[in-house]
């Protein structure tokens, strides 16, 4: 029988012995199964470019004195960016702006490994309802705007209940795949 090493970050990925499992990667504060958690003013960020956006709007509404007509686009845009889109794609507006992603942490069944997978509407309007109900509690609000700020995984309460993780894409858009080998022009 074979003592395996500690894990630490020099032997991470190398065999642990005969017949043991590879070390897990080591994580550091802001990143999680690999992806880098996405932090607190790329939230803050995303968060202002999906609730102003149709604010400004409103108040054209309420301008030309279509209050109802207003709130209906208000709350109908809010569910469809919130729920629909960012459920389906992971992405609401303004996280597609600045790069970010919503990702729903599973536990894989024959492995029992934590993976990251896609969000689903269901989660989405759970996360919408949380948020609503805990920015709708006094003195709560202020904290849980901040807490993604010193949480270790950068999460929001929301994040902590649904199981959601808000993780940093390379790019916006898919980039060209390059064919054949990369030339260095110098």
């Amino acid at each position: 029988m074979s003592v395996s090493p500690p894990l630490d970050a020099s032997n991470v990925g190398r065999p642990l012995g005969y017949g043991a499992k590879y070390a897990p990667p080591v994580e550091t504060k802001g990143t999680h199964h690999g992806v880098v958690n996405a932090n607190w003013f790329y939230r803050i960020g995303a968060a202002l470019i999906d609730y102003s956006v149709p604010s400004v709007i409103l108040q054209g509404f309420i301008y030309l004195q279509l209050d109802l007509a207003g709130w209906i686009f208000l709350f109908a845009f809010t569910v469809i960016n919130s729920v629909v889109v960012q459920g389906m794609t992971g992405q609401s507006l303004g996280k597609r702006v600045l790069g970010i992603k919503v990702y729903r942490s599973l536990v894989e069944l024959h492995t029992g490994r934590m993976v990251l997978g896609q969000l689903g509407i269901g989660y989405a309007a759970l996360r919408l309802l949380l948020n609503v109900v805990i920015f709708n509690i006094p003195f709560v609000n202020i904290i849980g705007i901040f807490r993604p700020a010193w949480n270790y995984h950068y999460m929001s309460w929301s994040d902590s209940i649904a199981g959601t993780k808000v993780g940093k894409i390379k790019t916006m858009w898919k980039q060209p795949e390059i064919v054949g080998p990369v030339v260095r022009s110098d």
